[in-house]
């Protein structure tokens, strides 16, 4: 009896424990693609995932100027590693190379923002050609780990500049 006793307590001080936990909600359109090393086979395989589960975060030139997601972890330092225009068939094109580095990320704790106002400044007409663009987002934790997350933008036509 005194075992049953001290197993019911047990479960019952985990489902508290459990219950107890810190949430840390993600944004739905931002993909933890993977942790480790960056490669391009990583990369397409989190294209495809974020084609087939996730959505485009739709950009209207009043109100996003950002796009913040929790990483569930504290960060030491984070970047856009990769932005690049998708055509119409939704691929990644290359326009005259990858746009790398062009856009910053700002890390705060847990909390990852990057910038995506960035396109109506732009005066290249070839940019606002495309108005949906990819973003992979690096991420250092405190143990100096890499984690890539992985999340589209798509920019109205009725939102661009003038």
């Amino acid at each position: 009896m005194k075992k049953f006793t001290a197993f019911v307590l047990t479960f019952a001080i985990l489902i508290l424990l459990v219950g107890c936990q810190e949430t840390h909600p993600q944004n739905t359109n931002v993909l933890k693609a993977w942790s480790g090393k960056f490669s391009e086979e990583k990369l397409k395989s989190a294209i495809t995932e974020y084609q087939d589960n996730y959505t485009n975060i739709v950009s209207e030139k009043d109100n996003v100027s950002t796009v913040s997601f929790e990483t569930g972890f504290e960060t030491t330092a984070c970047s856009v590693i990769r932005l690049s225009p998708t055509d119409e068939t939704d691929i990644e094109v290359e326009l005259h190379g990858y746009i790398d580095l062009s856009v910053g990320a700002n890390c705060d704790g847990t909390t990852v923002t990057v910038p995506i106002n960035w396109w109506y400044a732009n005066d290249d007409s070839r940019i606002n050609d495309y108005f949906v663009w990819s973003y992979l987002v690096r991420v250092k934790d405190t143990f100096g780990g890499d984690h890539y997350y992985y999340f589209r933008v798509d920019y109205p036509a009725h939102a661009q500049k003038e």
